[in-house]
């Protein structure tokens, strides 16, 4: 047993368990654990704790044996139910007065609701009663209106009668005017009035076709036939010139065209010519713009600075005092100077590059690779190649110096039989004599055409002579524009002449455009009735009368024409008027309204 307490009270402090061997250090340890101060005061817990215990004996004791047994339960549960039947009778009554307090605006809110619903019906009817109301209003004005216009058409048939009375009275008197004059020789003055204002008539429109025919001629440069023969021989001559306009305008139109094409052609040489100036403008070399921009692009794509990849020509050139040979130099250099120089270490990329591209012009391009410099033949002592000089810093020096010994060694001839003596010879004129008896001579352009020079660092030279030959171009356009506006032009007054010429086919008849003709008869005409009229005084107050007749009835007629219009108007508005009448009466008819209605409306 001791050993058994043993091994608990070491396992309880291996569990960290504070361990007491009496009970005033438990004591000490539980006041502290639970805050009590002082000994009594744990004492006094514990007698508390024993009355407790006594008390409750004694309350069952006296519960048990002293006292009535007594239903609590029953009553409990019947308090819960009186209870129960209070707070529902309470709920009742709040839930009625809520019901009152909502019934009683409710009500009131009918009332104002009956109200307002009598006040819109009212509202509405004597809405619907306004169409009837203004139908009678509007019935009523035009009755007045319809009485206005019936005394506004009175007037206006009473006037008009009387104009008619009086349009009668001075026809009868114009007739009798007449009569009169007839029988003091007035027939003839009528019958001459007559064709005067006939003859006026035709003059005016041949005139008018004469003046059209008079445009047509000087646009033609040509005057105007005085008579029929010469307008005869005017319109046989018609065709012949229409024919030989024709022809002038077929000589026009191809000269104009020779002279659009060279000016296109020029001015793509201009183009061409600025474009090449402006490259050169931002280099040093004279090598074609072509060239330049397959060496850009190949440079851009390879990552490579221009200089790696030079052009021969921009590192050879020509000795200053050697400028004599320059025009031979650059033609038979030409070619090897457009040539790319292309060192062994971008040799692959440079191939691989150039054989994925289409360069859209050619392209030549040496693999330049490290030579051992080997003893070769001597220069011939007019070589070419000694009026030659290499760009002193370029690594490409040696390689070059090699390749114009073994490729370009001719002999500059000054005299033709030098030249016929020579196996590789060329001369300042620019013709090449070769071994196998080749020869050529290239005169496609001037041999002193800097534009076509592709040696040398510097292309000042070539930059002055491309701005000349820029001038010089630009002086060729302006001429050629010159010729083509004179020549535009000139085709337009011949189709101009043309057009006139076809537009006088229309005139066949000399008698159409003679209105001199016409001009004299009315003139004879116009001097028999003044005679006439200015033979005898009768006549001549008889025509003043007749004419003042004659304006009295324009007058009256004048006044009678503009009397129907009114008398029009007035009948148009009387039945505009009287339609509007029986559409307003249709309405009222429709929907009558009393008395009432009406005086209450009016208000």
């Amino acid at each position: 047993m001791e050993g058994d307490i043993h091994t608990l009270r070491k396992k309880l402090r291996s569990a960290d368990c504070q361990l007491f061997d009496s009970f005033p250090p438990y004591a000490a340890w539980f006041r502290r654990r639970f805050g009590i101060e002082h000994e009594q005061a744990l004492e006094l817990f514990h007698q508390t704790v024993s009355m407790k215990s006594v008390g409750n004996l004694l309350t069952d004791f006296v519960r048990n044996h002293m006292l009535e047994p007594f239903d609590v339960g029953s009553r409990i549960e019947s308090l819960i139910g009186h209870f129960d039947d209070l707070d529902r009778a309470q709920q009742a009554v709040l839930k009625a007065k809520r019901q009152v307090e909502m019934l009683t605006p409710l009500v009131e809110n009918g009332a104002r609701h009956r109200q307002l619903t009598d006040e819109i019906e009212r509202w509405r009817q004597a809405r619907d009663q306004l169409r009837p109301y203004f139908a009678r209003l509007k019935g009523q004005l035009l009755e007045r209106r319809l009485d206005l216009l019936a005394q506004e058409a009175a007037r206006l048939d009473a006037r008009i009668e009387r104009l008619e009375a009086e349009r009668e009275a001075a026809r009868v008197e114009i007739g009798r005017l007449e009569r009169a004059m007839r029988d003091q020789g007035g027939d003839r003055l009528e019958e001459l009035a007559a064709e005067i204002r006939r003859l006026q008539q035709e003059k005016v429109q041949r005139q008018q076709r004469a003046d059209r025919y008079h445009v047509l001629l000087a646009r033609m440069d040509e005057p105007a036939p005085e008579d029929e023969a010469g307008f005869l021989a005017l319109q046989q001559g018609m065709a012949q010139r229409a024919e030989a306009l024709r022809t002038q305008l077929a000589d026009l139109d191809n000269r104009e065209r020779e002279e659009d094409f060279a000016f296109r052609k020029g001015r793509e040489e201009h183009t061409a010519l600025t474009e090449e100036i402006d490259s050169l403008a931002r280099r040093k070399s004279n090598i074609d713009t072509a060239q330049i921009r397959i060496r850009e692009a190949l440079c851009a794509a390879l990552g490579l600075p221009e200089d790696e990849l030079p052009f021969a020509g921009e590192l050879i050139q020509v000795r200053a005092e050697e400028r004599d040979w320059e025009g031979a130099a650059e033609r038979l250099l030409r070619g090897f100077g457009l040539a790319l120089l292309v060192p062994d270490g971008h040799y692959r990329a440079v191939a691989t590059w150039v054989d994925r591209q289409h360069l859209g012009a050619r392209l030549v391009y040496f693999h330049v690779r490290p030579r051992k410099v080997a003893p070769g033949a001597s220069l011939h002592p007019q070589s070419l190649v000694r009026k030659l000089v290499i760009k002193p810093d370029s690594p490409h020096h040696a390689w070059l110096e090699q390749e114009l010994q073994s490729r370009f060694d001719f002999a500059c001839c000054d005299t033709p039989e030098q030249f016929q003596r020579e196996a590789r010879a060329i001369t300042r004129a620019g013709q090449i004599k070769e071994p196998g008896g080749r020869h050529e001579k290239d005169d496609r352009s001037r041999i002193d055409n800097r534009s076509r020079y592709v040696l040398g660092w510097s292309n000042a030279d070539k930059l002055r002579a491309l701005r000349d030959a820029r001038a010089q171009l630009e002086a060729r356009l302006a001429v050629h524009a010159q010729r083509i506006s004179e020549l535009s032009q000139s085709r337009r007054e011949l189709q101009g002449r043309l057009d006139a010429l076809n537009r006088l086919e229309e005139f066949t008849r000399f008698a159409d455009i003679d209105w001199m003709s016409l001009a004299r008869r009315i003139a004879t005409l116009t001097e028999e009735r003044t005679r006439l009229e200015t033979a005898p005084n009768t006549l001549q107050e008889l025509g003043r009368q007749l004419r003042t007749a004659q304006d009295r009835l324009g007058e009256l007629e004048g006044q009678y024409a503009e009397l129907l219009g009114k008398r029009g108007e007035i009948k148009n508005k009387h039945e505009t008027a009287q339609a509007m009448r029986n559409q307003a009466a249709l309405l009222w008819q429709q929907a009558p309204l009393t008395e009432a209605q009406i005086g209450q409306l009016d208000q």
